[in-house]
């Protein structure tokens, strides 16, 4: 699956940190931002439906117009499987 990822979105895809930005020791604004950033779900629930059966998920988002569609069906587990992708690698917190 992630081999098709990698084909469908290129080279970058998923998750980045950007070491090079560093937040002001003082500045409340920005440790605001940052802290509702990180608060933030990785999923909209409103995006999301999942069946009775629990077997798949369908979750819309923007239209994409290479794809022709705002929806995308997956399997329960599949899904899962992406959201793990964007989650950080332990050591690098």
């Amino acid at each position: 699956m992630l081999a098709q990822l990698r084909m469908i979105w290129g080279k970058h895809f998923g998750f980045s940190v950007d070491g090079s930005v560093r937040n002001p020791a003082g500045s409340s604004s920005t440790r605001e931002a940052l802290s509702q950033h990180i608060a933030r779900a990785p999923v909209s629930l409103k995006k999301l439906v999942v069946e009775d059966n629990a077997a798949a998920v369908l979750y819309y988002s923007a239209y994409n117009p290479y794809f022709r569609t705002n929806a995308t069906q997956y399997r329960a587990t599949d899904f899962i499987a992406e959201l793990l992708l964007h989650l950080p690698d332990p050591r690098l917190r």
